[in-house]
């Protein structure tokens, strides 16, 4: 197909010539800009997926953190509720008073 192109190239005139050539090289490059977009597309869509992955995660903590702090303090409220004494060493009690707390000295 080249050779064909550069034998009727040759046959042309010298200006009409230099516009074909101009015209081949303008179309050349239009095919390698739509051989390329699709590529850097699918790169772009990847890393919009990797980052929506991370704040799923990272919402997903987040809330499992939330229902986890909500079920101490419902069980903090239903146990006062009862009239039973419900102590939960993470909640009330300071931490120089729990058990797995260093001891502080002071003098």
């Amino acid at each position: 197909m080249g050779v064909l192109l550069l034998r009727d190239v040759a046959a042309l005139d010298e200006a009409l010539a230099a516009s074909a050539w101009r015209m081949a090289g303008v179309a050349a490059l239009s095919i390698a800009t739509a051989a390329v977009a699709p590529g850097l597309l699918v790169r772009a869509l990847a890393e919009r997926n990797r980052a929506l992955v991370a704040a799923l995660a990272e919402g997903n903590a987040e809330r499992a953190a939330r229902r986890s702090e909500l079920e101490r303090i419902q069980a903090v409220v239903d146990s006062m509720a009862d009239g039973v004494i419900f102590i939960d060493a993470q909640i009330i009690l300071p931490s120089s008073i729990r058990r797995d707390a260093q001891p502080s000295v002071t003098l």
